[in-house]
């Protein structure tokens, strides 16, 4: 059951979707990269400094002000958040480069993008369905895309104040859009005592977005890099975007692909993309452009870690599995951005060397996680409900949603539940600690057996249900049995 909620009828999906899509694309385009790479850039070099203060604060903040809204409406605060943005926008471009104006403007600034950014979380995690996620995800990885292509090409046009009151201007539909929130976001509250979560599930899960949150966050730094130093536009990143967005729509709607596997696909296009920039600078190759599209693809991650974040913690409703996800969100943003700081003073060659290897190491830190992150069940991601996108139908990932009950997932149901019966009562014992997420040592502790006769359980209680792994055991009866 999802935390209480009153929303105006008619108005839940389309305002809340038009909410965050326009709230994260204006955020996106016109605080982190822009056609002047953002509003804490002058254009013609890569200063961090502002965005380095910007993104602690406001990861800082966020944190705090979700555990605020235990007890105040998250509507509220969203609108505070904006309209404190407004403000904070007009004193930022009005110190006129002024040093200690500047810094406390975007210490404000901060400050309310983290209360406006609760607007956005709350409504991603716990209100919206999977369907809706998708279309809120695919369409802001696609408009920022679009956007950028476009005004890089006019980049001439929006330099200074023009910029500046553009920024304001384009930021009054989602101030709109906040008043609607508060409006029609009546009520919210926190389970007071939530399911058990299984800390393997919780570990694998903070390993996925933390991996793709850093790589994500630091790939911006290398196309802002090469943007700024090497008089390349924004293009090459965005047609990567573009492609991500096609293989996601591809391999969901056409192919069922889970949204897990998903993740595979970005390591190994992380490992790809920074393989081909390191070998062009190194080697005088000219595969940098290739290297660049291939990064802007592994945008493909910010679909899974959002979606695996709204999963558990839509699953599990305690404030503190959200604060979890947000505390790995802003210790990975904060250390690429952090990171990125430093090796953009090298020269391209040691830049690209830098990157490319700091790259690796990621990847090689999530590659040796794989067994944790393998514990997620797939029934936490993964329940088939038919969802409609335009006449068509999509296999998706939807923890709440209804299976499809025809003559054959029947069928199948029955045969499970008879194989099912086959099991002994320490069988049934040892598979529903295994469905907790529990470990084969954790389980022999909890019944008081050795760890033998447990892996012994398992490999009969595999051979009576017809499955061969752990992910297939959560797939067949993670749900649809009462243990």
């Amino acid at each position: 059951m999802i935390p209480g909620t009153a929303i105006a009828e008619g108005q839940k999906e389309t305002g809340l979707i038009l909410f965050i899509i326009a709230a994260e694309l204006w955020s996106t385009i016109f605080v982190w990269a822009g056609p002047n790479m953002g509003i804490f850039s002058d254009g013609s070099s890569l200063d961090m400094r502002l965005q380095n203060v910007f993104i602690l604060i406001f990861s800082i903040g966020a944190i705090v002000f979700t555990f605020i809204c235990r007890r105040i409406n998250f509507g509220i605060i969203t609108l505070w958040g904006s309209l404190g943005v407004v403000a904070a926008l007009i004193t930022f471009f009005l110190s006129d480069g002024n040093d200690i104006v500047s810094y406390i403007a975007v210490i404000l600034l901060a400050v309310f993008s983290s209360m406006h950014l609760e607007g956005v979380v709350y409504s991603f995690v716990y209100i919206l369905t999977n369907k809706s996620r998708l279309i809120v995800l695919l369409s802001m990885i696609s408009g920022y895309a679009l956007m950028m292509l476009l005004v890089t090409e006019i980049n001439v046009l929006l330099t200074g104040r023009v910029f500046q009151i553009l920024a304001i201007l384009l930021f009054l539909p989602v101030l709109y859009l906040s008043f609607e929130l508060k409006k029609t976001v009546k009520d919210f509250s926190f389970k007071e005592k939530t399911d058990k979560l299984p800390l393997a599930l919780l570990a694998g899960g903070l390993i996925i977005v933390g991996v793709i949150q850093f790589m994500t966050t630091f790939n911006n730094v290398v196309q802002q890099y090469r943007a700024v130093n090497e008089l390349s536009s924004f293009k090459f990143y965005q047609i990567g975007q573009l492609l991500a967005v096609l293989f996601v729509i591809v391999m969901i709607i056409i192919f069922s692909v889970r949204i897990m596997n998903l993740f595979y696909v970005f390591i190994a296009s992380s490992i790809l993309g920074f393989f081909l920039l390191m070998y062009s600078k190194a080697g005088g190759i000219g595969f940098t452009d290739a290297g660049i599209v291939i990064i802007g693809f592994c945008d493909i991650g910010t679909v899974v870690a959002w979606m695996v974040t709204a999963s558990i913690s839509g699953r599990y409703k305690g404030i503190w599995v959200l604060l979890s996800f947000l505390v790995v969100f802003g210790v990975s943003s904060v250390s690429a951005t952090y990171v990125g700081s430093f090796i953009i003073e090298m020269n391209p060659l040691m830049f690209y060397l830098s990157a490319g290897m700091i790259a690796v190491v990621s990847v090689a830190l999530s590659i040796i996680f794989i067994p944790v992150i393998r514990n997620i069940p797939e029934d936490i991601i993964k329940k088939k409900s038919k969802l409609d996108f335009g006449g068509l139908r999509i296999l998706s990932e939807h923890y709440n949603g209804t299976e499809n009950q025809n003559g054959d997932s029947v069928q199948r149901q029955e045969s499970e539940d008879l194989r099912f019966n086959l099991l002994t009562p320490r069988e049934r014992e040892v598979t529903s600690q295994l469905l907790e997420g529990y470990t084969a040592p954790q389980i022999a502790a909890i019944l008081k057996i050795k760890t033998y006769t447990v892996k012994v359980h398992i490999r009969n209680i595999y051979q009576k249900l017809d499955i061969g792994s752990r992910p297939e055991l959560f797939i067949k009866y993670g749900n649809s049995l009462n243990l």
